[in-house]
């Protein structure tokens, strides 16, 4: 009922209206559930690791503070990149599959709480049995993605906070975020935008069979029953690539398997996984593989003349023997490979040029120092086609894929991969004791100086084998994926297991390295004194590799067995 009042000529006269039924039914001014934070953390995993999240009955927001990967919700894959955001729902599971050497990430949980209805007179009545989801699940917006970081270190702190208030303060942000989010990604339409996706998600499945047809965005945006515009963006949030990109390297990938396997000619090839032209099969198959496709099946249909510095371990891996191997005046060369017969290149004092004698047909190279030492591309470009890796080749697994797709060889890679993962969980079964909640730190020993090593040793011994990095060794600021310490940090490290190696790159006399293990500030170490020290080899353990990782791996059994 609402009453008016009116004053007229003095007199003072009310009417009452009574609202009909539909006014009566209108939904209450206030949420149906209010929206709680449950915890959040940043956490990493490294190299090419898995990891399962369950939602349970909350929502997960995963935003990617640094490096790559993948996340699958559902049966559907999203590509993950610096500044993605994904959410999930309440019931789902999340795999996150690290993409990069380090894959890190914030990740937010919180709860829908329902609010029971005020009835009239104010009595309360139980809260309904469902709560609409409020966000979806999927690849989300957040501009500017700042505001996202600001709020997960928000509710960090929160957790230090004893005043009420301020933990109070921190939450308001977190609603503001959420304010965000519905706002930027549907307005609040969550169950539409989630089925938008699934429905994007579905027509990409399809491509894999229909790849030599002639699609156009339209098309396919049609199939989903979205608009264009709107296919094309969330296309790329579910692929990382345009629609265009996608089709042309499912072409690409079928191309090279017949370019193998068959004697079709070039041109039928080319008609038969969809391109309309030759000519401009052999421009995208060029950008693509890095040459023509002409090249490309000479080179797979015979033993290639490669080099590969630093990468040797990925070419004996598929079954290709280097013309040349990396060298360094100080480490040597990797006598773990084998290959004692193969000429060597320093990558500190050869010149490109040199390597011309060896008639290279294809030279793999990298951007790291260690593998052209400090010459430019273009110099190698002069004496053979030159292949470079876009990614760091840390990242061994990919490294070993991205040659094998590049030589021919991609069955021989998944092959290699396969064996060391089976070989990584005989490993994690036989030391499940010792390797349970346990901290280590990698050591670089020089003549004048010990390092903690993060770049190398993390991916294997966190990301493989899931020991914990020593509290004191995460608070370190690594500024090139090592960083020297004081005799004073090392009177306080007592991690379970320090894993240390001589590196003989220094100015000072010929094994002189050895002696940091006499000096009062080594045997004051904890871990020393407690006998958790071991020496590894440095070529082993300073690498990244299927025969290192996996050397690496008996080292572990013969260590701590």
């Amino acid at each position: 009922m609402i009453i008016i009042i009116t004053i007229a000529g003095g007199r003072r006269m009310e009417k009452s209206i009574e609202l009909g039924a539909r006014a009566e039914r209108r939904n209450p001014p206030y949420p149906s559930a209010l929206y709680v934070i449950r915890d959040c953390r940043r956490e990493e995993t490294y190299g090419d690791a898995e990891t399962d999240i369950a939602a349970g009955g909350s929502y997960v927001l995963l935003a990617v503070a640094e490096g790559e990967g993948r996340a699958r919700v559902d049966g559907l894959t999203y590509a993950l990149g610096k500044n993605g955001l994904l959410a999930a729902e309440p019931g789902q599971r999340v795999t996150l599959h690290a993409a990069s050497a380090i894959f890190a990430y914030y990740r937010l949980t919180f709860s829908a709480i329902p609010v029971p209805a005020l009835e009239a007179g104010g009595a309360v009545a139980a809260p309904a049995g469902s709560v609409p989801s409020i966000v979806p699940s999927g690849p989300l917006a957040c501009i500017p993605f700042s505001r996202c970081l600001e709020v997960c270190e928000s509710v960090i702190r929160s957790g230090e906070e004893a005043d009420e208030a301020k933990r109070y303060l921190h939450h308001v942000r977190f609603e503001e975020l959420l304010r965000c989010l519905i706002e930027q990604n549907g307005g609040g339409s969550a169950e539409s935008a989630s089925d938008v996706r699934r429905a994007v998600g579905l027509t990409i499945e399809r491509l894999k069979d229909r790849y030599m047809e002639s699609l156009t965005v339209s098309q396919l945006a049609a199939d989903a029953r979205v608009p264009a515009g709107h296919y094309s963006k969330l296309f790329k949030e579910l692929t990382g690539q345009i629609p265009l990109e996608y089709v042309n390297g499912l072409r690409i990938d079928r191309a090279k398997l017949l370019l193998r396997e068959t004697n079709d000619r070039i041109h039928e090839i080319a008609s038969q996984v969809g391109f309309a032209s030759e000519f401009y099969f052999n421009r995208r198959f060029k950008q693509s593989v890095g040459m023509a496709p002409g090249r490309y099946r000479s080179q797979t249909r015979r033993q290639p003349r490669v080099t590969a510095l630093f990468m040797e371990d990925s070419l004996l891996c598929l079954g290709i023997t280097p013309i040349v191997q990396w060298a360094h005046p100080a480490w040597g060369t990797q006598e773990h490979l084998g290959l004692a017969g193969v000429p060597t290149f320093d990558v500190l004092r050869d010149e490109p040029d040199s390597l011309a004698r060896f008639e290279p047909d294809l030279i793999i190279a990298k951007s790291e120092a260690n593998g052209l030492g400090n010459h430019p591309l273009e110099q190698y470009e002069r004496i053979a086609q030159t292949y470079p890796l876009a990614h760091r080749t840390r990242e061994w697994k990919l490294t070993l894929r991205s040659l094998g797709s590049l030589l021919g060889r991609e069955e021989q890679a998944e092959q290699a991969i396969a064996r060391y993962d089976r070989k990584l969980e005989e490993t994690q079964r036989l030391l499940s004791a010792p390797l349970r909640n346990r901290t280590y730190a990698c050591l670089r020993l020089t003549a004048g100086e010990i390092s903690v090593d993060r770049e190398y040793s993390t991916p294997f011994l966190n990301g493989d084998l899931g020991l914990e990095p020593h509290p004191l060794v995460r608070e370190l600021i690594f500024k090139a994926g090592r960083e020297a310490v004081s005799a004073e940090w090392l009177a306080e490290l007592d991690a379970d297991y320090i894993f240390y190696t001589f590196d003989k790159w220094h100015e000072q006399g010929e094994g002189l390295e050895r002696r940091q293990l006499l000096t009062p500030g080594w045997r004051a170490i904890p871990t020393v004194r407690s006998g958790g020290a071991f020496e590894v080899d440095f070529m082993v353990w300073m690498n990244q590799g299927y025969i290192a990782n996996s050397r690496k791996l008996d080292d572990m059994v013969r260590l701590l067995k």
